[in-house]
């Protein structure tokens, strides 16, 4: 089937009939710190909530947590983590379009449960954090993968579903999320110490006109954590220089 590791993934039907909709595992004590890692391919026709794990039904307020893409009744392709502790609930969320459908995704969660804390990461890059999830949310309970307990399937297919008893960093993510769609670096400013000029001497046949000596500064952001940033720029002549 499907799948991003190994030979096969868990492949859901998005119907919420008990047959090919769901896993579970029993309860399970995650503690105050704990991370998420998976992959998900998600169908484009799945409109509504599709659930990547959760330990609680639906109702923002319910106690427990619901990790889910789309906001309720539509595909909007936001990621959310929502947490509840039966009487108050707080989220993070992704902006949306985040999620792109119809194609393997590495999602990655980080929780500090203690500071109420939540990071959400999409194919290697941070797309939210914030410090406004409930600290009291039940972290032991059942576990549900690909639905919450009764409701909000998800449609496609999930793989290399991890659970960590710790906050992952920045380098396990980008681990973890290896062969993800990548997303391009941009370049913010490129700057010469010098304007212009021409040169038409070359006295030691080396291929670099004399007096051509020039600085070049450049300001780039790549999105991707865990990754380092080259620089290459290439003069036109057959010679390049690159930091």
């Amino acid at each position: 089937s499907e799948h991003t590791r190994g030979t096969e993934s868990l492949n859901l039907d998005g119907v919420a009939n008990g047959l090919d909709d769901h896993a579970t595992a029993t309860a399970l004590d995650l503690g105050n710190q704990f991370s998420l890692s998976l992959w998900a391919r998600c169908t484009s026709t799945a409109n509504g909530s599709r659930t990547l794990l959760a330990n609680a039904a639906g109702g923002s307020y319910g106690n427990g947590f619901r990790f889910f893409v789309n906001s309720w009744t539509t595909a909007d392709g936001r990621i959310n983590f929502e947490t509840g502790n039966g009487t108050l609930g707080d989220s993070v969320n992704s902006n949306t379009g985040v999620f792109q459908f119809n194609q393997w995704n590495h999602i990655a969660l980080v929780v500090n449960r203690s500071t109420g804390s939540a990071s959400i990461y999409y194919n290697r890059r941070l797309v939210t954090t914030a410090t406004t999830i409930r600290n009291a949310f039940a972290n032991n309970l059942a576990l549900y993968i690909g639905r919450l307990v009764s409701s909000a399937n998800f449609d496609g297919q999930l793989d290399d579903v991890r659970l960590y008893s710790k906050l992952l960093t920045t380098a396990d993510i980008a681990t973890l999320g290896e062969g993800c769609p990548n997303t391009q670096p941009s370049v913010s400013t490129l700057a010469s110490s010098s304007s212009a000029q021409t040169f038409n001497v070359d006295a030691n046949t080396d291929g670099i006109l004399d007096g051509a000596s020039v600085t070049l500064t450049a300001t780039a952001s790549d999105p991707n954590v865990g990754t380092e940033l080259f620089y290459r720029f290439d003069f036109g002549n057959g010679l390049s220089t690159s930091w």
